[in-house]
């Protein structure tokens, strides 16, 4: 007798939409298929002669040498499919003779008590049939209920050709169903550890009408007929009707255009998408071709140049092959898939009574088939407060929900809380539990699960708007906040961030989620509390006092992440061109002694550039343009060749006149000279200088007289002058130098620099500067 390790069952047809008149209706692919993986043809041959009557020739052939599918003939006449367990009038003595043949099936083949048995179900399924299936077969194996288009995915991986040159990609399940066309979105990546093609699960997938009518309905819509081979056996089915399937094979079409628009958000950054049309009704016979071509037609009549379509014929042997192969990585404890966790969020109220939202889940995804469960602390419920208004904001939902929960009695004071997140991806459910830290008479535990809670039909904005007057959690509460850089990155980082990102009025989704992978970096870092400070300290001794080791992890960790993502992202798309900007924004923000180990070097142009636009924009407040400063002047000090700080240096004292303000004399002239400096490099001892190099540097020497012009005292020769006059003089000699190199080679650069030497002369006009920065 056998004792497979691995399992994969495929009970074909799965949908909940089940109408009693269903019963009984012939099925358009064998009912079971059980696919048990083995290592070589040969060995898979010698284990089918070794199979039970019944089983000793296999109805399908070997697709691989490790795959063996199984089909049980005499099945037929009993079997029902999902669709009549969905259906609660089927007779409960139907569905019970069905659970006894399915494991009567398991136990002839010879599964054990340690065998893997991965069941293929549709999404949705209600949880009743999960659970009788469950019932049903318990005792035998290890039995784990998966979803459909995870183990589509898995079957193609293992089938299909070899894609690990293409990894990552994105891949489409169209399924072509009885009246509805359904798309599930798929990334699949490579686990490095594993070294294994993993697909990720996102809900919520789409779905559009075709035909209007249920199941029953199509049936006679299309007039199916069933073919039988050559032993008798229900084969493939076919429309009977030659003038029914143009226009069948049309409606199709159009109904698949809809859908591809509906992708379309989704899928604008994709580098790589691989479509799969696979379904009950994809191998119909319809005329000349089958009704899966249909919608391959509609696809690319939508997507002018499709980078790859697949069509894929017998779904269940397909779905049989994903759910062995995922017992297989189940029974050896490598991933299987991932289900992506939806963010949660939950109102709160800072100590300045300002109303925001945050964050509940810490992580993007989870192991499939688990339970995603974490705490949050540090949040409170405020004195005095007679009602709780809790709303909640969760994953692709655009509006919020919420609990007004009235409290016995007023509080008489703070009260701490934690919030308990639950999720279950695989059936889409979140639940959100207050409880508080110690037992208390004023506050019992509160229960939010987003199934039950009430639809406010509010967005962000109104949501914020409306819960200006109302009591909510406290977050932080009313404890002495932790001093230090870590208090400062934890608050400020997530709202300029958010605030950049979200400037540009087409931002999608994948804007939102670089903010949630911020805020799930920065979460995940422990709280402060006593730990060591470390002896790195930036030059200028005040802004930086220490950097504690949990800090230097926060800055380590978002920054690796951010460059993953922005490589994984295709050359030239927009949101990885603002990536950039961040990531450059972080590198020059984080202390000197973190800025090696970001992963964000500034020898990539990528970074480069968007530390130029982050100059000019990001910058939000005093601090920060001291921050960049400092590291400007580092720069100038030193022998970087890098003229991108010099040009973000003369973008912000351009647009930001109030930045004039806030800097200290000693670090613009340190600037200055490098500045001067890199236009030297410019000319490197050619005749022409190299002209970005140049430019940048003049653009650097423009926002320098900028910040002259704010400061009259600056370069003019007067008591407060910070650059003596000997300085001056050599500032001014070394660009005559310059001047006189390029005259004769090209008077344009050596024009702009003597209007430099007259603004050093204090002889120059305001206006030269902005007609500079425009050429």
């Amino acid at each position: 007798m056998l004792e497979p390790a691995a399992i994969g069952l495929d009970l074909d047809d799965v949908d909940q939409r089940a109408m009693p008149s269903c019963t009984g209706w012939p099925l358009t692919l064998p009912a079971v298929h059980v696919v048990l993986p083995t290592d070589t043809a040969r060995r898979a041959r010698s284990r089918a002669l070794d199979l039970p009557a019944g089983f000793a020739e296999p109805a399908l052939a070997l697709a691989r040498a490790d795959a063996l599918q199984l089909v049980r003939p005499e099945i037929y006449d009993t079997f029902a499919t999902w669709r009549e367990l969905g259906a609660r009038e089927v007779d409960q003595q139907r569905r019970e003779a069905l659970r006894a043949q399915v494991r009567e099936l398991l136990v002839r083949i010879g599964a054990s008590r340690d065998s893997r048995i991965v069941v293929a179900i549709p999404d949705p399924v209600s949880e009743e049939a999960q659970e009788r299936w469950l019932r049903a077969l318990a005792g035998i194996g290890r039995v784990q209920l998966v979803w459909r288009p995870v183990l589509t995915a898995l079957g193609f991986i293992q089938r299909g050709p070899d894609l690990r040159r293409e990894l990552p990609f994105t891949l489409v399940a169209v399924e072509l169903g009885w009246g509805v066309l359904r798309a599930n979105v798929l990334e699949v990546e490579l686990d490095e550890k594993a070294g294994l093609a993993v697909p990720e699960r996102r809900r919520p997938g789409v779905e559009t009408d075709w035909c209007g009518l249920d199941p029953p309905g199509v049936v006679r819509r299309l007039g199916l007929r069933w073919m039988r081979d050559g032993s008798g056996r229900l084969a493939r089915a076919r429309v009977a009707d030659p003038e029914t399937a143009p226009s069948v094979a049309g409606e199709i079409e159009e109904a698949t255009v809809e859908l591809a628009k509906k992708l379309a958000e989704r899928l604008a950054d994709a580098r790589r998408v691989l479509w799969l049309v696979e379904g009950p009704l994809a191998a119909v016979h319809c005329g000349h071709g089958r009704l899966g071509g249909a919608v391959v037609r509609g696809l690319r009549r939508y997507l002018p140049e499709p980078r790859c379509i697949e069509l894929v014929e017998g779904k269940a042997a397909l779905v049989a092959a994903g759910a062995a192969e995922c017992a297989r990585r189940l029974a050896a404890g490598v991933p299987a898939w991932w289900d992506a966790l939806p963010q949660l969020e939950i109102n709160r109220v800072d100590q300045r009574g300002v109303v925001a939202f945050v964050p509940l889940v810490d992580a993007p995804r989870i192991a499939g088939g688990n339970t995603y469960t974490h705490e949050v602390r540090g949040v409170a419920l405020p004195a005095g407060a007679e009602t709780m208004h809790f709303v909640l904001f969760h994953g692709p939902h655009p509006t919020a929900r919420r609990l007004v929960q009235p409290l016995a009695q007023r509080l008489p004071m703070e009260i701490e809380v934690k919030l308990v997140v639950r999720q279950q991806p695989a059936q889409g459910r979140a639940r959100v539990d207050v409880v508080p830290l110690k037992p208390t008479p004023h506050f019992r535990p509160v229960k939010l699960d987003w199934d039950l809670l009430e639809d406010t039909r509010w967005d962000r904005e109104t949501a914020l708007r409306n819960l200006q007057q109302r009591v909510g959690l406290r977050y932080p509460p009313k404890t002495p906040v932790p001093a230090g850089l870590y208090h400062w990155y934890e608050t400020r980082l997530p709202s300029v961030l958010r605030r950049f990102l979200r400037r540009s009025p087409d931002a999608s989704f994948e804007y939102d989620a670089v903010v949630r992978e911020c805020l799930h970096a920065l979460r995940a870092v422990r709280p402060p509390g006593r730990a060591e400070r470390t002896a790195a300290v930036s030059s200028d001794g005040e802004l930086h006092p220490g950097l504690r080791e949990d800090e230097r992890e926060l800055f380590e960790r978002f920054g690796a992440k951010l460059d993953t993502d922005m490589r994984a992202l295709p050359h030239g798309s927009d949101v990885r061109r603002r990536l950039a900007v961040v990531g450059a924004w972080l590198y020059a923000a984080a202390p000197l002694a973190v800025q090696e180990d970001l992963r964000l070097s500034l020898k990539r142009r990528e970074y480069r550039q968007g530390l130029v636009q982050a100059a000019g924009r990001c910058f939000a407040d005093e601090r920060e343009i001291r921050l960049f400063f400092a590291r400007c002047a580092e720069v100038c000090r030193g022998e970087e060749q890098n003229t991108d700080w010099m040009k973000a240096l003369g973008q912000i004292l351009i647009y930001r006149e109030e930045a004039c303000r806030w800097l200290d004399d000693g670090k613009v002239r340190l600037c200055l000279y490098g500045a001067v400096r890199e236009l030297e490099r410019a000319l490197d001892g050619r005749p022409k200088p190299r002209p970005q190099i140049f430019n940048n540097a003049v653009l650097a020497l423009l926002g320098l007289l900028r910040y002259r012009r704010q400061r009259p005292g600056f370069l003019l020769g007067r008591h407060d002058d910070p650059i003596p006059s000997d300085a001056r003089l050599a500032i001014r000699e070394r660009l005559a130098e310059l001047v006189c190199r390029l005259d004769r080679h090209d008077p344009g650069p050596a024009a702009k620099i003597r209007e430099v030497i007259r603004f050093l002369e204090g002889k120059g006009t305001d206006q030269l500067i902005a007609a500079s920065f425009d050429e």
